[in-house]
């Protein structure tokens, strides 16, 4: 499970696509997959991903936005959420 605050970058997702010998296409999507959704049974360990949450960095954001037709996860939010 990734760390709650982990941001991902645009450097870490160019290394996946190339270390899995992935192409993007037109209209392709991703799902981010952290681990978190292992505490799904657990409502109150999952809820504290709401405060703070591993996620996509502004960067890589940028990024989806010029190369990928939608992107998602199982956390309560896509984007990077630092610890407070």
């Amino acid at each position: 499970m990734i760390d709650k605050g982990y941001e991902i970058t645009v450097e870490e997702m160019e290394n996946f696509i190339k270390k899995n010998r992935l192409k993007i296409e037109d209209a392709d999507g991703t799902f981010f997959y952290r681990g978190v959704s292992k505490l799904w049974l657990n409502p109150e360990e999952y809820s504290e991903y709401y405060d703070s949450s591993p996620g996509i960095g502004y960067g890589l954001s940028k990024w989806i936005n010029k190369n990928i037709s939608i992107a998602g996860s199982e956390t309560p939010s896509s984007e990077v959420i630092p610890p407070n």
